[in-house]
């Protein structure tokens, strides 16, 4: 309590945050909210204000613009609005607005902030250390650092901040991961797999999955549903086999059509053509050749027993070679449960789909063909090391396809 200059009482209430006092183009004292507890930071924002003032006066430019403590007043929500606002004005994709709004909302969320002059490195770095501490990779860390600084030097270049803070967090070095280690499958475990693929559709479908009988095989199905998933089996176990006796990329497997499939007229051998980014042609094994066809004629009585009577072998010849699941990787896991296969072996060597492919290189250089001949028969990219394999006589490579390991996969 103090006495005014009038000799009334005067009530002085003490605040934390600094307040510039200045003259302004009309002559005129104004105190304005600076909202900083920083000292220094509050006579840059003064001194930026009397500049302005004195050149308004100068009539060397616009009226003043409280842009930089107004916007202080507001909280880092609003910012968060307008920021956004501003990257759709830019006409950046919705993916990258919804990843990057997503981000900033989990960081301010957690990290409490309120107002922009919340945001410091060292609330940055003890936030980021709780991040690692529960485990989120150094990727997902370097993500959100990206989308704070990348606010953060909007609101710099909009005059909310002096400075931005993220850039005296370092960027967090990812570790290096090694490249796992594929095993090749043996032959009873080739045999193995191709059974489990080929029952597993309708078993998953039969198995009781809650109540007194969980666990049992004995839910019952339509005539037509068990035929349905009798294929849909027949065609994951005929995708493994491809990839096995001919090394194909689990990518290219989705762009292989029916009529991709043709036969030589002079030795009626069967082969793919035009496969994948090399275009090259892919020969087929007699019996994996009759598979395809039998698969193929399965699918098309299906289709017509669905109600499209009218479809036609030429029109089904544009459709995809075999049917490839959405998440080919889940669906092969849990087929190598069912086969008893471990994904895992002490060696610390994984199973996955790749290693079909490098079981196809094994068998050909089991059937007698050099290791460098069997690596170049798995198409690579590089031209050279595909013509160690097209220079083979084509009798040698038919011969070391007979001693793949056979197969056999039952109707």
């Amino acid at each position: 309590m103090i006495k005014g200059r009038d000799g009334s009482p005067r009530i002085v209430l003490g605040v934390r945050m600094y307040t510039a006092r200045y003259r302004d183009e009309t002559g005129a004292f104004v105190e304005v909210p600076t909202r900083t507890k920083d000292k220094a930071e509050a006579e840059r924002a003064l001194t930026h204000l009397e500049r302005q003032a004195v050149l308004t006066r100068a009539k060397n430019c616009a009226p003043i613009n409280n842009a930089l403590l107004t916007d202080r007043t507001a909280g880092i929500q609003d910012h968060l609005r307008e920021y956004l606002h501003h990257l759709y004005e830019k006409r950046v994709t919705e993916r990258y607005i919804r990843t990057l709004k997503s981000y900033l909302a989990r960081a301010i969320c957690d990290c409490g902030f309120v107002e922009l002059s919340d945001v410091t490195p060292d609330c940055l770095r003890r936030w980021f250390r709780r991040c690692e501490a529960k485990g989120m990779p150094d990727h997902t860390r370097n993500g959100y650092r990206q989308a704070l600084l990348a606010f953060c030097n909007w609101c710099l270049e909009t005059r909310r901040v002096s400075n931005n803070p993220v850039v005296a967090v370092p960027k967090i070095r990812p570790k290096v991961y090694l490249p796992r280690r594929r095993r090749i499958l043996g032959e009873e475990e080739l045999v193995r797999l191709l059974l489990a693929a080929r029952i597993r559709p309708l078993l998953d479908s039969r198995t009781v999955r809650r109540g007194l009988r969980k666990g049992r095989v004995f839910a019952q199905l339509r005539k037509e549903t068990e035929q349905e998933l009798d294929v849909e089996g027949w065609e994951r176990a005929m995708t493994y086999k491809l990839q096995v006796l001919t090394g194909i990329r689990k990518q290219e497997l989705y762009s292989i059509t029916a009529a991709q499939r043709r036969t030589e007229k002079d030795s009626g051998r069967s082969f793919l053509d035009d496969v994948g980014s090399t275009k090259r042609r892919i020969w087929l094994r007699e019996d994996l050749a009759t598979d395809l066809k039998e698969c193929l004629r399965h699918r098309l009585r299906g289709v017509r027993m669905r109600g499209n009577s009218r479809v036609s072998q030429k029109d089904f010849a544009n459709i995809a070679l075999l049917r490839i699941p959405m998440y080919p990787t889940g669906a092969f896991d849990k087929d190598l449960r069912l086969a008893g296969i471990s994904k895992f072996d002490r060696s610390g060597r994984t199973v996955n789909m790749g290693c079909l492919r490098c079981t196809f290189c094994a068998n050909y250089s089991k059937g007698g063909l050099s290791l460098q001949t069997a690596k170049a028969a798995t198409r690579p990219l590089d031209k050279n090391a595909m013509s160690a394999f097209f220079k083979k006589e084509f009798d040698d490579i038919h011969s070391a396809f007979e001693e793949f390991v056979q197969l056999g996969i039952k109707s």
